[in-house]
Parts: structure tokens; C-alpha cells; sequence
């Protein structure tokens, strides 16, 4: 204790290395941040959005230096806190505490850290015992890192106290949870504030700060509720609809129960004869409708039936117009064909006296011509000669007996 008040002492007096000077009252620090991440396991004694606050007892004098690196640049100071508690809530209703227990606290810093642009950074430990209601788990450390980039938090290395608090930039916190079966569950979030409890009426931003949360939370709830209730709205819509529906199906339903039974009255209220009389033409319907059916299904083999013989008809007209273009070409080509000629040689006998007359027809010769028919072709059937068989006439005058 006699090394860090000397030291602190003597940092004062140099005055270039610092310009605020160390601390030595012990004060009362405060904290609060916001749950941003909470184990599931943690669920639901534990939920993000919720707020982690409490405050110990820090005495600066009672620092000690536990190690330093070879230059000054990191370490840790550890004792000088004392008193800490800590609370979760929700809207100011607590749903978790836990006190410190132990003198093991402190916190590490690291000055101008060079693999990070210069950053200065200090984490704070507490020992932090509670029980998480009947889950199980219960809380060991709260810890607590506040960094600058820029690198104007921490002048020396060890940092001294300021009577005001650290000029942090960034802070977040991790509380570590353990249950009887020795599984590890965290809870981080940010952190918002962390300094003297004598400091924050004089840091009207902090308190703006906290207020524009507030107000970002209340809107946000706000809009929450203005969205339930929207959804109510539709579903109390739906509900009436659905009511509706279902008492106008109930009316409809004691409408035909209505109906069913003043028939069944009737019915009743019929003679034998009556009932008899309609029992027969209830049968004589359900033969009509099983013959109907039979019929339909004649009637659609009919229909395929006529389909077929409509096609093969025509087919066969096709192949009768061909057979008759065929037949008016040929009665066309005759008709143009030449008269046959005649040539009459006359007989005579041995004494030179014509005792007859040979006559010779000549028929045209008769150009032939193909006649291309539809393909179906009736088997047996020969296609008839083309050309005409060649006709000669004799005709012949007799003489006396003797020369026949």
C-alpha cells in the first residue's frame, strides 16, 4: 500500500505524465450496462434486454501490484474493492442479485497496445456469488472491460485512479454462471456506465445518454403495443366472423332437422296403400337409373362404334371417287382415240376373176396409260388389260361349190 501512495505521490509531482491527479478517498462505484446475450440455458430466469446495475466500495490506496510485463505497459493491480453487489431487472423489478464474495478483485490493464492502433484497456474482475432462483446455476465473476482507441485513458503505466472515473469509449461486461454439474453459461452485454458515484450528477451526458435510451425503450414498447393490439383487432375480427359463420350453420342445420322430421311425419301420416305405392316407385326409380346407366354405357360403345364406321366410310368414298376420276379419264381417252381404218383386198381365182373380197380393220394403237388407285386393294381381285384386244373382220364372197 506504502508503494502505490508513494508512487502515486511521485507521479503527481513529476506532472508530466499526468494532469489530474491520484485518488485517495475510498468512494463508492456505480455501474449499469445492458443484457445483449444470455445463455439459453439461463432461460427464462435470465433474458437479453434486461439490466445488469450494482456498485462497490474501491479504495485506491489499498492497491497492490500483483505483475507488470518487462515494459510497463501491461499488469494487474488487484485488492482496493470491497462491498460489490450487483442486480438484474426488468422495468425496475429485480429477477436476480449477488454480492461479492472473497478479496480476489481488480483489474488488468494493458497501455498503448501496439497490435491494436494504440488502444488502452482496462478488465476489471469481481467475485460475484448468487443463486439464479431454483435453476441451479449460480453466478461467480462479473467482468468489466473498458477500452479507448484513441488511447487517452491511461497515461502511465500502472494507471492511476482519477477522482472522476476513466474516460472510457467502449465497455462491455460477462457474468459467468456455473451449475452443480459444473457446465459453464454466460451473460454479456454492454456497458453503459462505470465510474464514481460523486461523478454522475456533474456528467449531464451520461444521464442524457440514459434517457435517450429510455426513450428509444419506451418507443419501442410503444410500437410493441400498437402492433398487439393491431393483431388483436384482426383476431377478434376473425373470431366474430367465425361466430357468424357458426350461427348461421347452426340455424341452417335446425332448419333441415326441421324439415327431416315434419317429412317423417308425413311419411307416417300416409296409409299402407300409400306407402306401399311409394316403396315401388322408390324400386322401379333405382331400376330406371341402374337400366339408364346401362344404356349410357351402350351409348358411349355406340358412339366409338359410329366414329369407327364414319372413318371407314370415308375411306371408301375416297377410293370410289378415285375408281371414278379413273373412269371418266379412260372414257376421255377413247373417245380421242382415232376411227380404226378399213382396207379391202379382193380374191381371185386362178383364171384372174375376183370371186372375193378380204377386208381388214385396223385399230389405233391405243396409248397406255397408268392409273394409280388407293392403296386398300380387294384381295382376288386382277387389275384389268390395258390393251384393247385387236379386232380383224373377214369377210368372203363364195363362188360355185366346186371351189369351196
Amino acid at each position: 500500500m506504502l508503494r502505490i501512495r508513494n508512487r502515486c505521490g511521485w507521479l503527481y509531482l513529476l506532472g508530466g505524465l499526468a494532469s489530474m491527479p491520484c485518488a485517495a478517498e475510498p468512494q463508492i462505484w456505480v455501474y449499469e450496462g445492458l443484457i445483449t446475450q444470455a445463455d439459453p440455458s439461463l432461460s427464462p430466469d435470465l433474458q437479453s434486454r434486461w439490466v445488469l446495475s450494482g456498485s462497490f466500495r474501491f479504495d485506491p490506496l489499498q492497491l497492490e501490484e500483483d505483475f507488470s510485463s518487462e515494459d510497463f505497459r501491461t499488469g494487474r493491480l488487484s485488492g482496493g474493492i470491497s462491498q460489490g453487489e450487483l442486480t438484474v431487472d426488468l422495468y425496475h423489478s429485480v429477477h436476480f442479485e449477488a454480492i461479492q464474495e472473497g478479496s480476489m478483485a481488480g483489474f488488468d490493464y494493458e497501455v498503448n497496445d501496439r497490435d491494436n492502433g494504440g488502444r488502452d484497456l482496462l478488465g476489471w474482475f469481481l467475485p460475484m456469488e448468487g443463486q439464479l432462483k431454483e435453476s441451479g446455476w449460480s453466478s461467480r465473476w462479473l467482468q468489466v472491460w473498458l477500452a479507448d482507441p484513441d488511447g487517452r485513458m491511461l497515461r502511465v503505466a500502472p494507471p492511476r485512479i482519477p477522482p472522476a472515473g476513466f474516460d472510457w469509449k467502449a465497455g462491455w461486461f460477462r457474468l459467468t454462471f456455473v451449475n452443480l454439474s459444473g457446465e459453464v453459461a454466460y451473460v454479456e452485454g454492454r456497458m453503459e456506465v462505470f465510474s464514481p458515484e460523486s461523478s454522475l450528477a456533474r456528467e449531464e451526458d451520461s444521464w442524457s445518454v440514459a434517457l435517450g435510451n429510455l426513450g428509444r425503450k419506451l418507443q419501442e414498447r410503444d410500437q410493441t403495443i400498437l402492433s398487439l393490439r393491431e393483431e388483436l383487432a384482426r383476431a377478434r375480427n376473425r373470431m366474430d366472423s367465425l361466430r357468424q359463420m357458426v350461427d348461421l350453420l347452426m340455424e341452417e342445420r335446425s332448419h333441415l332437422e326441421d324439415e327431416s322430421a315434419r317429412l317423417q311425419k308425413e311419411v307416417e301420416a300416409l296409409d299402407p296403400g300409400t306407402r306401399e305405392a311409394l316403396a315401388e316407385v322408390h324400386a322401379e326409380k333405382a331400376l330406371l337409373e341402374e337400366e339408364l346407366a346401362v344404356l349410357k354405357e351402350r351409348n358411349v360403345a355406340l358412339v366409338e362404334s359410329l366414329s369407327g364406321s364414319s372413318l371407314e366410310q370415308r375411306q371408301l368414298l375416297e377410293r370410289l371417287n378415285a375408281l371414278e376420276a379413273a373412269a371418266e379419264q379412260q372414257a376421255l381417252d377413247q373417245e380421242a382415240a382415232p376411227a380404226p381404218s378399213i382396207t379391202e383386198v379382193p380374191i381371185t381365182d386362178r383364171e384372174g376373176n375376183q370371186i372375193g373380197i378380204i377386208t381388214y380393220q385396223h385399230e389405233p394403237e391405243i396409248t397406255e396409260s397408268l392409273v394409280f388407285f388407293p392403296p386398300k386393294q380387294v384381295s382376288g381381285e386382277s387389275p384389268p388389260e390395258n390393251r384393247a384386244p385387236r379386232n380383224i373382220s373377214l369377210s368372203r364372197r363364195f363362188g360355185p361349190r366346186k371351189f369351196r
